[in-house]
């Protein structure tokens, strides 16, 4: 359950980063990066939710890591979550 809710975090990640670059290309440009409103609506709905499954994620991990449990997520996941994470939390309250 747990590495499927990580790979799922991951896509939303991806999707925020994606978001914020063409929120600054559109910004700057002042063009349509994709012509499709509903995937780009789609991808910017993903991705500035995904601070929410992100938050959850970690806590989930710290509960299973504070009870010694067993994280069947790799490293990499963890850290590329909790690296995106800390950007997150820059991005929307600093």
């Amino acid at each position: 359950m747990l590495r499927f809710f990580s790979k799922f975090v991951i896509l939303c990640n991806v999707a925020f980063l994606v978001a914020i670059i063409l929120r600054f290309i559109e910004r700057d440009t002042g063009n349509k990066i994709i012509k499709l409103e509903p995937v780009e609506n789609s991808i910017i709905v993903l991705g500035y939710g995904a601070i929410v499954f992100n938050a959850l994620l970690m806590l989930l991990i710290t509960i299973k890591y504070a009870f010694k449990k067993t994280i069947y997520i790799h490293k990499w996941e963890i850290y590329f979550n909790l690296i995106i994470f800390i950007v997150q939390l820059f991005y929307f309250f600093f």
